[in-house]
Order: C-alpha cells, then structure tokens, then sequence
C-alpha cells in the first residue's frame, strides 16, 4: 500500500466513525456541489450500483505515484484513436481572476498557469470525507498519463484558509503527488476564487475530533490553456480512468 492510499484510507475510516455517530448508523452523506443531502445507505448503494452499471470501469484505485519507472504511461496506439472533445457543452463559464499563495510561498494568479491544461479542485487538507479519496485518485491519474500529463497543472485551493495555510498545505500534498500545486490565501481571497466557481464554502460544524467540516463543491474543474472552462468530473474515478476522461483534451490541443 502506498503512503497516499494509507492516508487516504486512514482519512476515510475516521469520517465513516464521525459520520455513524452523527447521522446513525443508517444513514450516509452525501455532497453534491456545496449542499449536504441525508438518504438512507440502502439508497446510496443503488446509486452506486446504477453509476456501476452505466460504467463497468469505476472501482477503487491505489495509485502508486512513488514508483513512477513501474508505471506504463499509454501511447495512442495503445489506448486507440483519440476522439477530440465537444466544446464547452454548458451555456455558462467558470473561473475567473484570483490572488492567491502557493504552497512555496508564491503569489499566484490564473495568468501564471496560461499555456497548459489547469485542473482545479477544492477541498482542505483536514478533510476526511472526499478529499483524500479525490487526491489519491488525482496522484493516480496524473501517473497514468505520463507525459502527457506535464500539460496539465493540477491546482488544489483549500476551502478553509483560516487554518490551512501554504506551509500547512505543502506539508499534506508532498505526501500525496509532487505535481499538485496548492494554494490559500486570506478568506476574502479564497471567497473569490471560489466564487468564480459558483462555490460556496460554509462550516458545518466539528466533528468527533474537534476538526472543523466545510461543505464544498467536490468536483474537479478542467481549464483551459487559455484559461476558459472546459468541463467539470465527478470524484468518483480511479486513477487510469481519470486520467482515459482527461487524455482526449490533453492530446487533442496544443498546450504549450
């Protein structure tokens, strides 16, 4: 098991304790956008079980990103004739100006990521609901595509800058992948770029551990090198299948 898998199981096990006892043992959470739903677990298996249906691939994914001379980045041989993707099929954009920090210390804005692909995902480092299974399955995409992935630049943006802050930040993604980027800022900043977004973030309250829970959005935004919105994904694919959904935009456009 790699470092990131063991984290983001650990996580997962200390959110299903917190839940059980928040919500009983027969209900589940579920977060779709930045509202929280309540449904009963019978009900959140048979939407699992039709997403299953509609794409036999889903499953779970380890991603080991530590040994990356081990991974066989696929060719377009290999994975077939590439199919370019539809426009932006939304009538709407997202995205839009920010200042924010990086992890390094680094003032940052959507001007400094022009050139390449920008998959922009928000969520906080002390999650233990979907943000670590989303960054593990991220670091597994990203070693999956090889070097086509060097056109895309994975942004993490924490919903919670009260406390997380750059060096905090730095510290929990260099555990999961090298490549992603994160970012803070003051919340008036953070409140910005999220609002670009159409996201809200809101504390929802502690849990067992005293950790505080933010509502947000868990989907995961691809941009463009030109920095417009080109499609969101759910965080529900494992790693290759991840990276099958981004590979099409990658290798169908000239990304600097």
């Amino acid at each position: 098991m790699t470092a990131s898998s063991a984290w983001a199981r650990r996580k997962t096990r200390n959110f299903s304790r917190t839940t059980e006892a928040k919500l009983g043992p027969g209900e589940a959470m579920l977060k779709f956008g930045q509202w929280p739903f309540r449904l009963p677990s019978r009900l959140v298996m048979a939407a699992i079980g039709l997403t299953l249906l509609a794409d036999p691939v889903l499953g779970h994914d380890t991603g080991n990103h530590a040994a990356k001379d081990q991974v066989e980045t696929p060719t377009e041989a290999a994975v077939g004739p590439v199919v370019p993707p539809e426009p932006n099929p939304f009538p709407f954009q997202l995205g839009g100006p920010f200042v924010l920090i990086d992890h390094f210390g680094r003032v940052r804005t959507p001007d400094d990521f022009k050139g390449k692909f920008q998959l922009v995902v928000f969520g906080y480092a002390q999650c233990k609901n979907m943000c670590p299974l989303s960054l593990a399955r991220l670091a597994g995409a990203l070693d999956s595509l090889g070097e086509t992935g060097e056109k895309l630049q994975p942004l993490f943006i924490t919903v919670n800058p009260e406390v997380e802050t750059p060096a905090l930040l730095r510290a929990t993604l260099e555990k999961i992948h090298p490549r992603i980027l994160g970012l803070s800022g003051s919340p008036t900043q953070v409140d910005q770029a999220l609002a670009g977004f159409r996201i809200k973030r809101e504390e929802i309250g502690p849990d067992l551990e005293g950790d505080p829970i933010v509502s947000h959005s868990s989907f995961m935004y691809l941009m463009g090198p030109d920095g417009d919105f080109l499609t969101f994904l759910p965080p529900i694919f494992p790693g290759p299948q991840l990276a099958d959904k981004l590979r099409p935009y990658l290798m169908t456009a000239d990304a600097g």
